[in-house]
């Protein structure tokens, strides 16, 4: 495959949730969960393979526990230039638990900045929420020049899961001698802070994006695990623009997702009980997807590793499709 990345007028972007890309002898989020050395390197000899296979000029990742061990699997395939922004997170009662994971950043160009995404606190004053509010995993931010695009802005995202947030701490105390109903509240309470805190988090970021973009910055991307649709309630508002005084017949901000258009048919990206769901998006810069862009944008997904596969042969590759973008100039 020759890399539209090596041409001056083409570029590919990509994103890939590793899942659980922890070197042994670290476990994650349960002490049994772990690789034994060959079910590592084949891993990694599998993440190796897709790289060099698919060669993105940049690349953001999700449920990096290893980044040393990831910035060298990147390196040897073409991407000098990686970062994290944040640590990976261990339990306070083992040095081998891993309990929280980060995003990373692999780039053929030099990366320009980068740095951890902060909430903005008067948007949370605004809304009413506490400022110390916290990312559940820091997103990056980071500006880079690339000869296709000019200077450009990424956002590499890994948005709150479903899984209910354990309300324990409460629920120990109020429902103490109702266990039924302390579990009840954990399924029902604990799924809502979590429904909750993936789409503060959304907002947040685009918040960001836009005034990112009032500032001369109109080439952003959002990439990443946004472990929901984009349609559904909670994260599609983004996409709901009402503007007055007829200002939305030239769109100058926002941001659209680059499948938009696409003559590919749209498979989950990610699988549970059979059932499979579009998680995974790069999402650009509004402007590039008009009809008058100087640039036509075409969306791919490799899933065959996510296809009637086993848990195990999952875990030894990714559990989410590893998507890809190619922005040619037209």
């Amino acid at each position: 495959m020759t890399p539209p990345s090596s041409l001056q007028s083409s570029l590919r972007i990509a994103s890939l949730n590793l899942y659980n890309f922890a070197k042994p002898p670290f476990s994650f989020y349960h002490p049994d969960e772990h690789y034994s050395a060959q079910q590592w390197q084949e891993k990694c000899l599998w993440l190796s393979s897709q790289l060099k296979h698919v060669q993105p000029a940049i690349i953001g990742f999700q449920e990096v526990f290893s980044p040393d061990e990831l910035a060298r699997i990147c390196q040897s395939c073409g991407l000098p230039f990686f970062s994290t922004v944040s640590n990976p997170v261990l339990a306070e009662d083992d040095p081998f638990l891993f309990i929280k994971p980060v995003v990373a950043l692999a780039s053929l160009y030099p990366i320009e900045t980068i740095t951890v995404l902060k909430p903005d606190t008067q948007l949370l004053a605004a809304f009413n929420l506490p400022i110390d509010f916290q990312f559940n995993r820091e997103p990056i931010k980071a500006k880079i020049l690339i000869p296709v695009l000019g200077a450009a802005t990424f956002y590499i995202v890994h948005l709150k899961s479903k899984r209910p947030t354990s309300l324990s701490s409460y629920t120990d105390v109020a429902f103490k001698e109702q266990p039924i109903a302390s579990a009840l509240l954990n399924a029902t309470l604990g799924r809502y802070h979590s429904d909750m805190q993936r789409s503060l988090e959304l907002a947040l970021i685009y918040q960001d994006v836009i005034k990112s973009q009032t500032e001369g910055e109109h080439c952003t991307l959002i990439m990443g695990d946004f472990n929901d649709q984009i349609t559904s309630d909670g994260l599609g508002f983004i996409f709901n623009q009402v503007i007055s005084d007829g200002l939305a017949q030239t769109p100058s901000f926002g941001v659209t997702d680059s499948y938009q258009g696409s003559e590919q048919h749209r498979a989950g990206t990610h699988y549970y009980q059979n059932q499979g769901k579009v998680l995974d998006y790069i999402l650009l810069s509004t402007p590039l997807l008009l009809p008058q862009s100087p640039f036509s944008v075409e969306f791919n997904a490799i899933d065959q590793h996510i296809l009637n596969t086993s848990g195990l042969e999952q875990k030894l590759s990714s559990d989410h499709a590893f998507i890809y973008i190619d922005i040619t100039k037209k």
